[in-house]
């Protein structure tokens, strides 16, 4: 028989989108699976939209008080009976045969393999499609030394929930980088990841609220994380590649930041967040380059020439790839 698949869909002030998770969940080639909504103690009408279409297999949990992402993925966690356990966020959706092609993967892996992912796409306002690279396979530790925290997969993987709580699931107490956390606690424990080839996790691009769009909670996240991991990255990798990852890290947090508050016309805390970058790595050329080219890539996206500009690029990228 087919093991059971827990699937934990946490969510915050998004009904709407919460409910094309679910049905992205409930659409999936897999059997058994269990679902678990845990909710963040906002107000929706999800309990009561589950109620009214009668999920009665789907187990509702809602925070009385907002604890984060990391403190909804451990509710799940500890709540879940499957023998493996899947995070959805409420704006992403899974393609059907997901779960089916991850499990049949895990399956034949050795025991040190507790992890595997698959590739994302996102789907910009536009609805122009961009595919991310998938990175990740072997020894994690060693993964993550050759390539940086980028090589670290987005939500799209599914766990051995034995391991994460031998690990002791997420760091409830950084307020961001739960996906980062997560796989720098199972780097530490000597575990391996393998992929499915395929992109099969959607992801949206939206103008929602995000906590990555503030620049302070991102930031002291940003620092508290630094600093519990760098010294077992020194001690790993040596001084040089910790700081390298360090300042990659802040490069990435912040330039995000930044466009996001540029591409809305928030030029101060936009200009703010290019600071911190230029701070982690002012003596670099190159920083000062990408900053142009994340600027000027921020102010057309909100111009009608952004749409064809970037299926000229995404197409040379792709065909420089292949």
């Amino acid at each position: 028989m087919n093991p059971l698949v827990s699937v934990v869909i946490t969510t915050y002030n998004r009904p709407e989108m919460v409910k094309q998770a679910i049905q992205s969940v409930l659409s999936q080639t897999y059997r058994p699976i269990e679902i678990i909504v845990v909710e963040d103690s906002s107000e929706s009408d999800v309990e009561a939209w589950l109620k009214e279409n009668k999920h009665t297999e789907i187990k509702y949990i809602r925070h009385d008080n907002n604890r984060g992402l990391a403190a909804a993925r451990n509710t799940g966690l500890r709540c879940a009976a499957g023998k493996y356990i899947s995070y959805l966020d409420d704006d992403d959706e899974w393609l059907p045969a997901k779960i089916e092609k991850q499990v049949s993967l895990l399956e034949t892996q050795s025991k040190d393999t507790v992890v595997v992912h698959c590739g994302l796409f996102a789907v910009d306002m536009h609805g122009i499609r961009k595919d991310r690279p998938i990175l990740m396979q072997g020894d994690i530790r060693s993964a993550i030394g050759q390539k940086g925290l980028d090589v670290i997969p987005d939500n799209s993987s599914l766990f051995l929930k034995e391991a994460l709580q031998k690990i002791g699931g997420y760091d409830e107490d950084i307020t961001s980088h739960a996906e980062y956390g997560i796989w720098m606690k199972m780097a530490r424990a000597g575990y391996r990841t393998d992929f499915v080839n395929e992109h099969l996790v959607k992801t949206g691009e939206h103008q929602d609220y995000k906590i990555t769009k503030d620049i302070a909670l991102r930031t002291r996240a940003t620092e508290s994380f630094i600093e519990k991991w760098s010294p077992e990255w020194e001690q790993w990798f040596g001084t040089d590649v910790a700081r390298t990852m360090c300042a990659q890290l802040c490069m990435k947090v912040f330039m995000k930041l930044a466009e996001i508050y540029i591409s809305g016309l928030h030029f101060s805390a936009g200009m703010h967040c290019y600071g911190c970058v230029i701070q982690q790595i002012p003596w670099r050329i190159q920083t000062y380059i990408k900053i142009f080219t994340s600027f000027m890539g921020a102010l057309i996206s909100q111009t009608p020439l952004y749409a064809p500009i970037r299926k000229l690029w995404l197409k040379k990228v792709t065909s420089n790839e292949q």
